[in-house]
């Protein structure tokens, strides 16, 4: 099957997929307005270095309908550094919150290991996170300064 866009007033109103005896039984009047649409893929390109290649609006032409690609633009120097910024700022938080997660699931299998221990009931993943939540906080400055005196 292939595609063909039907077209009203002047414009695409939608894309269809005929066969090609379908195609060729068409009565003539009607092949002036269902053209072939033809797919143009989209341009290659260096994600590093360029933007995303963008849709046009596509070419309505007397015989056909082409797919119209604007060219991929190239990214500034500061827009390459913004971007190997971003992406590292959010490897970092990955793994921080992949540490804090094996951290707090390795605490709270440690909780109730103790509890069991003392004789008392284990608790569940909420009532642990609740009782984190009702625990004062300190700044990171006040935390740094209370590590160094550890040391």
């Amino acid at each position: 099957m292939a595609k063909y866009a039907h077209i009203k007033a002047g414009v695409i109103f939608e894309i269809i997929e005929l066969t090609d005896e379908e195609a060729l039984a068409l009565p003539s009047n009607k092949a002036l307005y269902i053209l072939p649409y033809i797919i143009v893929p989209r341009p290659v390109f260096d994600s590093a270095t360029h933007f995303a290649p963008v849709r046009q609006p596509d070419d309505i032409q007397t015989l056909q309908v082409v797919q119209v690609w604007a060219a991929a633009l190239a990214k500034t120097p500061v827009q390459i550094g913004a971007e190997k910024q971003a992406r590292a700022e959010n490897e970092a938080k990955r793994l921080v919150t992949k540490v804090l997660k094996l951290t707090m699931t390795g605490q709270f299998n440690q909780e109730n290991r103790l509890r069991v221990l003392e004789g008392s009931p284990t608790i569940s993943v909420n009532q642990y996170l609740n009782g984190l939540d009702a625990l004062p906080t300190i700044s990171d400055a006040d935390f740094i300064a209370k590590i160094k005196t550890l040391a």
